[in-house]
């Protein structure tokens, strides 16, 4: 579904400031339920998505283990690609982003040996104690920056190759998921730095493997693929798929590939820049509580929406997937920027696999572990705050799962950031996203499809109508409390919680929903306090991104119980951010400008805290 847009901006605008031209990008985006591609088209003013696909992404069970079915979602993504070239302007360039710590084996001929585990198989916790051992908890924080979790690709490498010693011999690399498409599509493998950044591998703030971890856990480096950074241009679609596709030759762009990094790819810091001082300004004023309902509206920027609410109311697969490559293309082009915006471009040097029989020149791309991409290092430096030298700005990206964060320029590595549960990761630009990762909207999914089982036909819209009717709830869960991560009787779980916890008790739907709605508030309230704390910067406003930013109710309980300015969109923020990169490592937009450009183009709802709700 896409977001808001507003036509009406575009009548507004001067003739000079619009460009004839439509560019248009496919943002290829998967979730661990479903997955989707998305037109993105910009006109050098404004950007408008449009849903082309939508496909179901259910893992697979065999022999004991869960695996994706990566096959499938590369002919669906196919499918996607053949629907959109359809439309009668062309494609310039696709990208994929996707959750995270996942990954697949690929073989000296170029195939992938076997489906990609699902981070929720059980074969890790064989071999965490052993990998914990030989590198305790602390330490693996300490050297990557990540939050040890056996769902991480390191602790997925170890037990791995515990089971299978072998694989080393038959692997040449391993690919994360999103690399491993974009390699389907163009032939070139290499690394994202996003993605790489979510498992444990890299270290620190750094494009480079943690060399003493790896060498630690007995993990061979030459695993690998050269990693590069997000925004680079990897070269073109296999000249078969265009002709099978009927779509051209589109670039294939390994953006800001892990989904989180792409949704604060489009987070609009700054949007509504002089709205947002009036309303800080407001919010400071703690004898006159009122004033926070009634900011200025004055300052608002006349293009785009900003409305003030007030809170007061595998088998081996067949080559033809995983296996041919860019067919005399020799070197990819990875198309860069300077500082001052103008595009520039520099090599992505190809390796030949001698070791592909069938495959005659499979490529292996290599980019430079240091650089950055034009595009990238020209992300404006105020992308942690409102603008440069005032407060800092965190974000909430809401969806099955939230990720409440901030960026900062450096991983932060204190005792206090690992023990609160916090994680580093990288970001488009170099810098680094300070988070932690919260449950979600899943809690009210899984409510939904137990009462829809049920015969009831509720909508999400319903459940939202539904809470904000209930009225404030007398009872809290722990949406973190182990009881609500798997799929089954949710509302049930809640009611359970809430009297072993000496609780009242929800009863109807609405209750229910309002209770789960309300301690996601108090969830992220708690890790804005914490981000504050250990990052040692002011927070002054929050920006929710995502599914999530559609409910009221959530966002006006956000803004209480953070007691700060919400900002509230886009919806489609993944889709929005990679989209975004894809257009700027083109050479298309101005990564610095994204604000006014998403501000233009999606509509942005403010919510102001008050003192009861």
């Amino acid at each position: 579904m896409s977001p808001h847009t507003h036509p009406n901006d575009q009548d507004e605008q001067a003739p000079s400031q619009r460009n004839s031209s439509i560019k248009n990008v496919l943002a290829v985006d998967l979730g661990a339920s479903s997955g989707r591609v998305m037109l993105a088209s910009f006109d050098g003013y404004t950007l408008t998505l449009r849903e082309i696909h939508r496909f179901d992404n259910a893992p697979i069970e065999d022999s004991g283990g869960l695996y994706w079915d990566a096959e499938g979602l590369l002919t669906e993504i196919q499918n996607g690609i053949r629907l959109a070239a359809q439309e009668e302007a062309p494609l310039l360039s696709l990208g994929v982003d996707t959750w995270g710590v996942d990954y697949g084996w690929i073989g000296h001929d170029g195939r992938l040996l076997r489906r990609p585990h699902h981070y929720r198989d059980s074969r890790m916790a064989r071999h965490a104690e052993e990998l914990e051992r030989r590198l305790p908890r602390i330490e693996q924080f300490r050297l990557t920056g990540n939050q040890p979790d056996p769902i991480n690709t390191v602790y997925q490498l170890f037990a791995d190759l515990q089971e299978q010693p072998d694989l080393p011999e038959r692997a040449s690399h391993i690919l994360m998921m999103p690399d491993l498409f974009h390699y389907a599509l163009s032939g070139v493998m290499a690394g994202e730095r996003t993605i790489l950044s979510t498992g444990g591998l890299l270290e620190a703030g750094s494009a480079a493997a943690s060399a003493q971890m790896l060498e630690r856990l007995g993990i061979p480096a030459a695993l690998l693929a050269p990693v590069t950074a997000a925004g680079t241009v990897l070269g073109e679609l296999r000249p078969e798929l265009q002709a099978a596709l009927g779509c051209g030759p589109l670039h294939i762009v390994a953006g800001a590939s892990h989904d989180t990094a792409s949704a604060v790819a489009a987070v609009p810091y700054g949007a509504g820049q002089l709205g947002n001082e009036a309303a800080l300004r407001a919010a400071s004023r703690e004898d006159q509580p009122a004033a926070m309902q009634h900011a200025d509206t004055g300052g608002e920027p006349r293009n785009g929406t900003l409305r003030v609410e007030s809170p007061a109311s595998s088998p081996q697969m067949d080559g033809a997937a995983f296996s041919e490559n860019s067919r005399g293309n020799p070197s990819a082009t990875m198309q860069q920027a300077d500082a001052d915006g103008e595009s520039r471009h520099g090599t992505l040097r190809v390796e030949r696999s001698e070791a592909a029989p069938f495959a005659e020149e499979a490529t292996h791309g290599e980019a430079s572990r240091d650089g950055q991409p034009a595009a990238a290092q020209h992300a404006d430096e105020s992308a942690a705050g409102l603008a440069a030298g005032e407060s800092a700005a965190a974000f909430v990206s809401c969806g099955t799962w939230s990720i409440a964060g901030l960026e900062t320029p450096q991983p932060v590595l204190s005792e206090a950031a690992f023990e609160r549960g916090f994680t580093n990761e990288g970001c488009f630009g170099g810098g680094n996203r300070l988070l932690k990762n919260i449950t979600g909207l899943w809690l009210l999914q899984e409510c939904r499809r137990h009462w829809n089982a049920e015969g009831r036909g509720f909508s999400h819209a319903d459940l939202a109508a539904l809470a904000e009717e209930a009225g404030p709830a007398a009872s809290r869960i722990d949406p973190d409390d182990p009881r609500f991560a798997a799929p089954g009787d949710m509302p049930e779980r809640v009611r359970l919680y809430c009297r072993e916890t000496g609780q009242p008790v929800p009863g109807s739907p609405g209750e229910i929903a309002r209770v789960v709605v309300e301690s996601l508030a108090d969830a992220y309230g708690r890790a804005i306090d914490e981000l504050e704390a250990i990052s040692g910067r002011a927070i002054a406003a929050v920006h929710l991104v995502g599914g999530g930013s559609r409910n009221r109710l959530l966002c006006r309980l956000t803004a209480e119980r953070t007691r700060r300015l919400v900002i509230a969109g886009p919806v489609e923020a993944s889709a929005a951010g990679s989209a975004l990169v894809q257009l700027a490592a083109l050479g298309e937009l101005d990564f610095a400008q994204r604000a006014e450009i998403l501000e233009r183009s999606f509509e942005l709802e403010r919510y102001l805290p008050s003192e009861s709700i």
